[in-house]
């Protein structure tokens, strides 16, 4: 058995308390990191205006931080788009350009494009909006655009300060961190 003498035992505790030591401000630069991203963290949400004559769809940033967009894909059965104006200009039966609906529904659109930046706290980002529809149009338009089985499926990337990745599902209404986002990112 190896005697120990109370210098090599000082020694141990001094190694023993180092380690220590060194494991719990690892964990607070952890945990610093961890609540300074948060602090910047965007979070994406969708709403809706709908009226029997109006219907607005927009999104916000109620984070904290802004939302640098990555990707767009909206699915419609077999189809994809990269805007969601696509597949109501479907639902409508009008083309893409034209300016006056041959129906009477006016609208305006705004697309989302790679790149672009929603600021948090800031005002709503109007995706689309149809005007002077006629009667039972909204909730044939609200059927069509939310039905689960061959609906609207729609999903949008976008990036933090910290270029960590973020999923917004518009049909599910969560966000969730991806592992990568679209190959189509902007490099900043």
């Amino acid at each position: 058995m190896i005697k120990l003498d109370w210098k090599s035992l000082l020694s141990i505790t001094a190694v023993i308390t180092s380690c220590c030591a060194l494991y719990v401000s690892s964990r607070q630069l952890k945990i610093a990191s961890e609540e300074q991203q948060a602090s910047a963290f965007p979070y994406m949400t969708a709403a809706y205006n709908s009226s029997e004559e109006r219907i607005e769809l927009y999104l916000s940033n109620d984070g904290l931080g802004p939302a640098f967009i990555s990707g767009v894909e909206v699915r419609l059965g077999d189809s994809t788009y990269t805007s969601f104006w696509e597949p109501v200009a479907d639902f409508l039966k009008i083309g893409k350009y034209e300016f006056n609906s041959p129906t009477g529904i006016w609208f305006t659109k705004s697309d989302l494009l790679p790149g672009w930046v929603i600021r948090a706290n800031s005002n709503k980002y109007t995706l689309f909006v149809l005007d002077h529809l006629k009667p039972g149009q909204a909730r044939q338009f609200w059927q069509y655009y939310n039905d689960k089985e061959k609906g609207i499926h729609a999903k949008i990337w976008y990036l933090d300060l910290y270029n960590n990745c973020w999923l917004f599902d518009y049909n599910a209404s969560t966000v969730t961190r991806c592992d990568k986002c679209p190959n189509e990112v902007l490099k900043r």
